[in-house]
This record gives C-alpha cells, sequence and structure tokens, in this order.
C-alpha cells in the first residue's frame, strides 16, 4: 500500500475506521495504491467502493452506483439499534447529492500496476474470491467499525441490486483466523442439530476457506423481516439457550473434559509461553493474575462435574434476532463444542452490564453473581456453582484478550480493574 490511503494531499489515519481496510489487503505481497479518485498512470483497479457518508467520514463502503449504496445502506435496519438505523438512512438519502458535489473524490479506489496478471490479483484479494464463491455475487460492502483491539470490518456480499446475498467475517492474524474457524466449526456442528424447522436457527456456512494470508467464512444472511435484541432481552432469549441445549444435547461429566476448559488453558499456556507472540507489553500483571485463576481451577474446579453442553460464547442482544416465531444467533467466535450449562446466560449478564451499561468489571462480575442462581436453577444447573462459572468466564475472558494482544491488536478497552477481580477470584 502506498503509504496511507490518500484523498488529493490528505492522509486518512489508518488507525482510524478506513485502517481496517488493510485487514482485507494484502499488503506487502504486490504494489497497492489506495485513494479517493482515478487511480494513477500504469495502474489498473481492482475493487472499488463509495464511502458513505462522505469521503472524511467513512463509516460504510458501499457499491459504486447509487441505487445499490442506497439499497445495502438500509438493508436489515431492523437488527440495529436506532442510533444506527438513523445514520444509515441519512447515509442512504445522502448518496446522489454527496456523489454530486464530490464526484469521483468519493471512490475509493484499490489499484495495481497494470503489468500485474489477473491470476496474480485473484490469488491475494480476498474480497475479490468471496465475489467469485458466490452466485449471483458482484460486489461487496464494507461497514468500518470504531477502531478497538477486536474490531473487524464487516464484510456483505450484494449483487447487482445491492441486496445482500451472503455475510462474510475475515481474518488476517493468527488469533482472529482461530476464532473464525471455530465459528465455522460450531455452526455446522449445532446448526446440523437444530435443522432449520425449529424455533432457534444459525446461519448456514456457504463457504469457508483461506486465501493467502486470510481466513474467511461465508454464511447466508440473515431474513430482512429479523428485529434485533434489546438488552433487557434475556427473558425472551432463554428459550433459545434451552433449544440450543436440548437440541445439541447435554452429559453430566467433569469440567475438565469440555472442550471450552481444554480449549482456554491450552490458550493461555501458548501466550505465557510465548508460542503466540508471547505475554505483550501492557499486558504482564493481567497475565499473571490470569494464571494464578488457572492454577486455583486446576486444583479445586477442573473435578467438577457440572452438566455439559452447547456454548455460544458471546450470547448478548446485538448477536440475536426474531423473525416472526424463530429465534436467530449468530457471532460464535468465541463459542465451544461444549462448556457449562448456564455461562452462556450469566456472559449475557456481564456484558450488558459492561459494553451496554459501562459498568466496570467489578459491578459486572457482582450482577453475574446476584443473578446467577435463579439463571442456573432455570436452564437445569446447580446455582451452588455459580461462582466456578464465574470463574470460568473471567478465565476464558482474560484468555481471549490476552490472544488477542499478543496477535498485535494491543489488549481490548474495559479490563483496567480486571487484574484485581482475578487475584480476588483465585483466592
Amino acid at each position: 500500500m502506498s503509504g496511507a490511503p490518500s484523498r488529493g494531499d490528505e492522509a486518512i489515519d489508518t488507525a482510524g475506521r478506513l485502517g481496517q481496510l488493510g485487514q482485507l489487503l494484502p499488503v506487502g505481497a504486490v504494489p497497492l495504491h489506495v485513494g479517493f479518485g482515478p487511480v494513477p498512470p500504469g495502474h489498473r483497479a481492482v475493487d472499488a467502493w463509495r464511502a458513505a457518508p462522505a469521503p472524511g467520514d467513512p463509516r460504510y463502503l458501499v457499491p459504486v452506483g447509487h441505487a445499490a449504496a442506497r439499497r445495502v445502506l438500509v438493508s436489515h435496519l431492523r437488527l440495529r439499534e436506532f442510533r444506527v438505523r438513523v445514520q444509515r438512512r441519512a447515509a442512504a438519502a445522502a448518496v446522489a447529492p454527496l456523489a454530486a458535489w464530490y464526484r469521483d473524490r468519493a471512490v475509493l479506489r484499490v489499484s495495481v500496476p497494470s503489468d500485474v496478471a489477473d491470476d496474480v490479483v485473484d490469488a491475494l484479494f480476498v474480497t475479490r474470491h468471496l465475489v467469485g464463491l458466490l452466485p449471483g455475487a458482484v460486489g461487496t460492502a464494507l461497514s468500518l467499525r470504531g477502531g478497538h483491539a477486536r474490531a473487524k470490518p464487516m464484510v456483505q456480499l450484494v449483487d447487482d441490486r445491492g441486496d445482500v446475498v451472503a455475510f462474510a467475517k475475515v481474518a488476517a492474524d493468527p488469533a482472529t483466523a482461530a476464532r473464525v474457524r471455530r465459528e465455522t466449526a460450531l455452526l455446522h456442528r449445532f446448526g446440523d442439530a437444530l435443522g432449520t424447522s425449529g424455533p432457534l436457527r444459525l446461519p448456514r456456512v456457504l463457504a469457508a476457506g483461506e486465501l493467502a494470508d486470510f481466513t474467511y467464512s461465508v454464511v447466508e444472511p440473515l431474513p430482512g423481516r429479523v428485529r434485533g435484541g434489546r438488552k433487557d432481552d434475556l427473558e425472551r432469549a432463554l428459550p433459545g439457550l434451552v433449544a440450543l441445549r436440548d437440541g445439541v444435547g447435554v452429559r453430566t461429566a467433569p469440567l475438565a473434559t469440555a472442550t471450552l476448559w481444554t480449549e482456554t488453558l491450552a490458550t493461555l499456556d501458548d501466550v505465557l509461553t510465548g508460542g503466540s507472540g508471547g505475554v505483550p507489553d501492557g499486558a504482564r500483571e493481567l497475565a499473571d493474575a490470569a494464571a494464578a485463576l488457572a492454577a486455583r481451577m486446576r486444583a479445586t474446579d477442573a473435578g467438577v462435574a457440572l452438566p455439559l453442553g452447547p456454548f455460544h460464547g458471546d450470547w448478548v442482544p446485538w448477536n440475536l434476532g426474531w423473525a416472526g416465531s424463530t429465534q436467530w444467533a449468530w457471532d460464535l467466535e468465541y463459542g465451544s463444542a461444549e462448556g457449562p450449562i448456564g455461562l452462556d446466560a450469566l456472559r449475557w449478564i456481564f456484558l450488558v452490564e459492561q459494553l451496554a451499561r459501562g459498568q466496570r468489571v467489578p459491578a459486572a462480575v457482582a450482577a453475574m453473581r446476584s443473578a446467577g442462581p435463579g439463571l442456573l436453577r432455570r436452564l437445569g444447573a446447580d446455582p451452588a456453582d455459580t461462582d466456578l462459572l464465574v470463574r470460568l468466564h473471567l478465565l476464558e475472558l482474560v484468555t481471549s484478550a490476552l490472544a488477542v494482544a499478543a496477535a498485535g491488536r494491543g489488549l481490548p478497552l474495559g479490563l483496567d480493574d480486571a487484574p484485581a477481580v482475578l487475584r480476588e477470584a483465585a483466592r
């Protein structure tokens, strides 16, 4: 990539939203130019998007054609929070007038030297590869999210009208690639068990694989009429957890035999021993606290018999929706083939408190402990296991954060209080 993507002589901050585009580009593989307006002499465009609402605020990269751009911007609006719905409707309404104002300067083009062959381009550019996988797909639309450690662009595959024909996830680093592969496996495993006619549906996997340094997964689009969840929807969401549990099955066995336990410990050990890049700067206190909690759990919790079953891993309002009587669930990146029954419901409490209500870690953990006994009882687990599940949640949460940091993305926000909480839980 020839420096930062540029608009005239003004560089765009690659640490911000547009910088996420780098996660989809083969940086370093071939000479690239990424910029608004015409391609440089001696180059040819290999991908292009219209920036919406405007080049200076590229929240969305959408098809260049006005009609398709408007259509994709207002797709699946019922899934989105009110603020985002307003932003997307405003951006859709402004496509034509802003295009007239900016003309070609609103179109972001990725180009390569003209002598780079088509087969080289096709073997390197994951967005072009994804389009080629899906009949009817002609391009992509990208939502560029605010910069945080776990952020990656949301990729939609669209047809010539701007209708979404698939959603895709693309990973460009080992930690994220592991999550994409895990989600693909769980969508197959859980989706096959649930079928397509029950009360809970998971998106079907349409394609998955690797291209150059990228790992990808492509799933069917959610129904256009699906409505998203709210932070106070846990009561409404519990039947879906029951359907997932009953559809996939449950066994009673020691925690040490659950895949969530073995995967978490393997990841933590990998980070602590330097196998994935080691403990990054600024994360040593957190890593030491996680190691102490893991040691305590190995000694006191690993042998405890629990009801074990499917674990979604991110069962929260923003990953759930309803279309009529059918509940949809997606984003299983943090899931596992088997974890303790009830942990998903406790994680809902923690993440809603932390992310939706802005609570710090100690308050979110206290909310888990308060709600835990009632939730576990309703889901067929022992209320007495609440503290054990809280410990496991904290260990997995921090372990995944350390893996993200070890991959070079930095620590996720909101964990300043976590070392003290983990040390307390390890006592």
